[in-house]
């Protein structure tokens, strides 16, 4: 029984992993078939305002997602490095362990990584698209305070 406890607790890590892994790849495909379904009923509206808040809520869902993920990541690496004896099945929480890695990513670090460009894109593209629109509305008002003044 002994013998079997590392291979049981890195199963049980890797469960976790692969649970975590799932979950980001069906909030990728969650939120772009969202933004995807929303720009086919685009009318000049506030939709890409509407967009950027899905995207903003997925990615930062998301980025949760990952950051756990490469937690447990951490502590089933640290658990391939212990003897058998060493084995206690710490799944990870708030407890300080020596012998594993607590600390996580901060949230904002594993926002900007690589694996989160889509969502980065997709921001970047929204909050492009909508300083456009707000600038040709200022200007166009502008133009039209000047026509009434012009009038007045």
């Amino acid at each position: 029984m002994d013998s079997n406890k590392k291979i049981a607790h890195l199963q049980m890590l890797q469960n976790i992993i692969n649970r975590f892994s799932s979950n980001s790849f069906t909030l990728k495909g969650l939120c772009f078939t969202l933004i995807i379904g929303m720009l086919s009923f685009y009318k000049e509206s506030l939709l890409w305002l509407v967009i950027l808040i899905i995207n903003l809520t997925f990615w930062f869902l998301d980025s949760y997602y990952l950051r756990q993920e490469r937690y447990y990541r951490a502590i089933y690496n640290k658990v391939c490095l212990f003897d058998e004896e060493n084995i206690d099945f710490f799944m990870g929480s708030k407890e300080e362990n020596n012998k594993y890695p607590y600390k996580k990513d901060l949230l904002f670090k594993v926002m900007f990584s690589v694996s989160m460009l889509p969502y980065i894109i997709i921001f970047s593209i929204g909050v492009t698209y909508l300083i456009i629109k707000l600038y040709i509305f200022y200007v166009y008002l502008n133009g039209l305070i000047l026509k009434l003044e012009i009038i007045g």
